[in-house]
This record gives structure tokens, C-alpha cells and sequence, in this order.
């Protein structure tokens, strides 16, 4: 049994979570703030029309006739949970969506932030608020629950640890008070959920892992209002607990809390360059940068060998594309587009079945382990017909927060992938005024301008 005379982890994110203003954050915090939202919204938006979209809106709209929270890329209204149900599924249906250690927070705590501050017409400073507490407390709770842990246990983090993020978010919304917001966490801790069961055979599952999380999170918080009680010591309790359940003997409880207060998580926010899992990008840059430089072309290719890590051998290392989601885990597929394009964005991946030359140059792919390489580094050597080797090593890729996307890369994916659905005049003024969502006195006539009325397209 856990004292109660002790505060337990989730209390103590709580105080965090309520006593938070946007006078405590320094300004970098904002703008990454806002960083975020703009790069969640244009995934959002990429994935509007997906067919896992199709499918979820069709079967929300047979239980929920609600009105209250728009859904991004669509003409559709929806009750604010399932508002975030959607567009949180949206948010990663195109692989496009932000991580933050191991959590796509993104796709989980800015749909879910994003109906309630649309539904209570909430000034822009709260969005950043809620925003910044979200990310901060699902980073937390999955860095307690042990980044290689999870994946070796098969849990999705984006579903398991995302929904606290959601809980803590929508706490920060609705104003809750710390011992409010604890009873929300403890809610949200006793419905997550995800499991990596899809990668089997390409299962719609993985896009809705954070849509559903950041429902989760969203009825935690009115539930948690009306004086439902969840469990004070969701994260610490030693038979049921979320770490106890999840990672035993693995948790490290002692990161949930470490520094809280005097860093800011979503400072070490990742942003994608390209529409497929992150494990698969240090081998991009890696053959992408070998093309630039030597020029060769899928017929002058006899074999590409890739050395990854662990994990992501287990993710990323098949070479089936029968659904999107296959080409978007997959290795093999991403350097044949590389190599026959000499480019990779969502528009390669959403041709399948791949094209002859792709499949040839699939063939000729060989994902093997290499235990020396950390995180998700990856060695590409290249054989060419006349001889050459050539190799190339990232142990870094593009978008890290070490390596990060410049604010123009930023603001132009937001663009490319927002003109899928909306008019550039609409997509250039939505990036306007997120720029400036500090100083909006209203976010609900912002969020029109994301869903876009029957006869706009």
C-alpha cells in the first residue's frame, strides 16, 4: 500500500498542471508552444480525408450528434471528445505527427486542448497553457515508464502515456484545481490503452491509438469535474498501478517528478520531415544525402544495406506494403523511393502497390542489427554495379530537437499539407494568426477557418 500521508506523482504533476500561467513561461516555451500546434494541425489536416477519417467520422456520427468542436480539414461538428477522437486520429494518419519521448503529444494533447478551447471560445494564451502542461506531463509519464521498456513489453506510448497528457490538458482547460486535476489523471491512468498488435498486418489501430487517447483524456477531465473520483496513486499504486501494470520492475518513478517546474519537456519536441515512422528517417537523410552527392540511379544499385538498432529492426524492418501503414514502417520501401526519386514525401507513400522500379530496388534492401547503434542511428552502404561502396552514417536525423527543423521548414510543411484541404489563402491566414495565438482574445472564429464549410471544395 502507498501512504496516503504521501503526495503522490500524479498530485504533484497536478499542482503543476493548475498553478501554470503564460507569464511563468519564457518565450522559447511559447514559440514551441505554438511550433506544435501549427505542425499537429497540418498533419491533422493531411490525414482529413484519409480513409481512416472516412470510416471514424461515419461511425462517430451513428452515436455523437453533437455540434460543439469542429473537425479540422471537415465541414463535420461534433461533441468536443469525439471532436478530439478525430482529429487526433487525423493528427497521425499520415505519420507526419511530432514525438516527444516516444509520444506522438501532438496528435493526443492538441486535439484535445483544441475542441474544448473552440467549444468555450477560451482566449489563445489558454490554448498555449493547456498545450504546454499536456506535453510536459506525457513526456513525464512515459520517461517514468522507460522509453526501451515499453517497446519491449509491445505498448504504444502514444496510447498508454498520451492519455495523461490529454487529462492534464483538458484539466488546464476547464480550470481545474489541482486536486480536481489529480482525480482526472487517475481516471485517464485506468483507461490507457495501445498495443504495437497492428504492425502484424498493417491495422487502421495505430491511427487511432492517439485519437483515442485524447477522448480518454477529455471525459477524464468532466468526469473528474462532477466529483468522479480516479485513483490518487494511479502512476505509484504497487498492484495496479500504471507502472506497476505496464513496465514491472522496470519504472523509474523518480522521472515522472525530476525538475518539474524548472524544465520544459516540449522543449525537446521532434517535428517530422518525412510522412513515415521516425525510425526510418536517420537511413533517409543517410541515402538521401549519398544520391545528392554521387548522382547514381535504381539501375546502378546492386545492393543497399541499412545497420539499425534493435527497435527499430522490430518496427521498421519488414518489407510489406500492402496497406500505407506497411510503407510507412517499412525500411526497405522508404530507401527504394529515396533512390528512384531522389525525394520522399506523403504523395510516394500513398502510391501502392509501389511502382516496378520501387519493388526492384525493395528487393535488393537489407535491414540488419547493429547493437552498437543507439537510439534510432542508422548506417546506409550503398553497392553500386561499377564497384563503389558507398556509406554513410546518421546517428541524428533531421527534425530532432538537436537537429531541428528551421521555423520556414516549419511553416512550409504547414502549408503543403494544409492546401491538401483548405484554400492557400485560408491555410496562409491559419498560420498567421497561430503565429500570434498569444494575443487572440478567441480561438472558436480562429478554428472556423480549419473546417471548412460543404462548398468550399
Amino acid at each position: 500500500m502507498v501512504a496516503r500521508s504521501v503526495q503522490s506523482a500524479s498530485a504533484q504533476l497536478s499542482a503543476y498542471v493548475a498553478s501554470l500561467g503564460l507569464a511563468q513561461l519564457p518565450p522559447e516555451v511559447v514559440h514551441q508552444a505554438k511550433r506544435a500546434i501549427i505542425d499537429t494541425l497540418g498533419a491533422a489536416l493531411a490525414g482529413a480525408r484519409s480513409d481512416e477519417v472516412e470510416r471514424l467520422v461515419a461511425a462517430v456520427r451513428d452515436y455523437d450528434r453533437g455540434q460543439d468542436a469542429g473537425v479540422w480539414g471537415r465541414s463535420e461538428r461534433m461533441s468536443v471528445p469525439e471532436a478530439a477522437l478525430i482529429n487526433g486520429t487525423a493528427a497521425h494518419a499520415r505519420e507526419l505527427d511530432d514525438w516527444l519521448a516516444l509520444v506522438h503529444a501532438g496528435a493526443v494533447v492538441i486535439p484535445a486542448a483544441f475542441a474544448l478551447a473552440e467549444a468555450t471560445a477560451c482566449q489563445g494564451s489558454r490554448l498555449i497553457e493547456a498545450v504546454v502542461v499536456g506535453y510536459e506531463v506525457a513526456a513525464r509519464v512515459s520517461e517514468g515508464a522507460g522509453l526501451a521498456a515499453q517497446y519491449r513489453r509491445g505498448w504504444h506510448p502514444t496510447g498508454t502515456c498520451g492519455a495523461f497528457g490529454a487529462a492534464a490538458a483538458a484539466s488546464k482547460m476547464l480550470g481545474l484545481s489541482a486536486e480536481v486535476t489529480t482525480l482526472a489523471l487517475g481516471l485517464a491512468g485506468s483507461f490507457t490503452g495501445g498495443i504495437w498488435a497492428f504492425i502484424a498486418d498493417g491495422a487502421m489501430s495505430k491511427r487511432l491509438h492517439p485519437g483515442k487517447a485524447a477522448e480518454t483524456g477529455v471525459i477524464a477531465a468532466f468526469l473528474a469535474r462532477r466529483g468522479f473520483t480516479g485513483p490518487r496513486y494511479v502512476l505509484e499504486a504497487p498492484f495496479g498501478g500504471f507502472l506497476s501494470t505496464y513496465v514491472p520492475g522496470e519504472a523509474d518513478l523518480g522521472q515522472v517528478t525530476k525538475e518539474l517546474g524548472h524544465t520544459f519537456k516540449i522543449l525537446d519536441n521532434g517535428y517530422k520531415p518525412y510522412a513515415c515512422c521516425r525510425g526510418v528517417h536517420a537511413a533517409l537523410d543517410a541515402i538521401l544525402s549519398l544520391h545528392r552527392r554521387h548522382a547514381f540511379t535504381a539501375a546502378d544499385v546492386r545492393a543497399i544495406s541499412v545497420a539499425v538498432p534493435r527497435e527499430v529492426q522490430l518496427m521498421c524492418g519488414a518489407n510489406r506494403t500492402e496497406t500505407l501503414l506497411d510503407a510507412q514502417m517499412s525500411l526497405a520501401f522508404s530507401l527504394a523511393v529515396a533512390v528512384t526519386a531522389g525525394d520522399v514525401r506523403l504523395e510516394h507513400y500513398e502510391r501502392l502497390p509501389p511502382a516496378p522500379e520501387v519493388q526492384g530496388v525493395m528487393g535488393r534492401v537489407h535491414v540488419n542489427l547493429d547493437g552498437s547503434l543507439q537510439n534510432e542511428a542508422a548506417v546506409v552502404t550503398v553497392e553500386l554495379h561499377d564497384g563503389r561502396r558507398l556509406t554513410e552514417r546518421v546517428d541524428v536525423a533531421k527534425g530532432d530537437p538537436t537537429n531541428p527543423l528551421s521555423d520556414d521548414e516549419l511553416f512550409t510543411k504547414f502549408e503543403r499539407l494544409a492546401t491538401r484541404v483548405l484554400p492557400p489563402a485560408t491555410a496562409r491566414r491559419a498560420l498567421e494568426r497561430l503565429s500570434e495565438l498569444e494575443h487572440l482574445d478567441s480561438v472558436s472564429g480562429f478554428a472556423r477557418d480549419l473546417s471548412p464549410l460543404p462548398h468550399a471544395h
